[in-house]
């Protein structure tokens, strides 16, 4: 059956998975970003590696606020909250990070790539100012001010 633009439109394709994180007390409940999202998410670190801020572009709390939901599939961060939450375990944020990735349908070799690039990045000049802004990318301030407040 070939579906019409109003059934393709009225389909509820929203994916979820509860994860235990024992660290945190309890589970935490990620869901499939939509396809915005994931191309608003890829554009700001397109947009963070053009710059050379990808040392601050704090990827992975990036992609988890916009993952992280409550029991009814609203988001429970805003984009303020991403430094902060950008603070927390990293072996944790690596796990919901891969789980999210998953949901997103951002293949290995892009994880690999941000990755690299962001690795790449950390090797480079931290003299640049520039701070954290509410989209989780840098804008004024300085790499190791913004390390300190950690």
């Amino acid at each position: 059956m070939l579906l019409n633009k109003d059934q393709i439109l009225a389909a509820d394709d929203t994916e979820y998975r509860d994860i235990d994180v024992p660290e945190w007390g309890g589970q935490v409940r990620l869901k499939a970003i939509t396809g915005a999202d994931r191309d608003q998410y890829e554009m700001s670190m397109a947009r963070a590696r053009e710059k050379g801020n990808l040392d601050k572009a704090n990827f992975r709390a990036v992609l988890l606020a916009r993952s992280i939901c409550d029991e009814q599939l609203k988001p429970i961060f805003q984009p303020r909250d991403i430094y902060e939450l950008g603070k927390k375990n990293a072996r944790v944020l690596d796990k919901l990070f891969d789980v999210a990735a998953e949901l997103a349908g951002i293949r290995e070799v892009d994880k690999e790539e941000a990755e690299e690039n962001f690795q790449f990045a950390l090797n480079g000049d931290f003299t640049s100012n520039s701070a954290l802004r509410s989209d989780g990318l840098a804008s004024s301030g300085d790499w190791q001010e913004l390390a300190q407040k950690s």
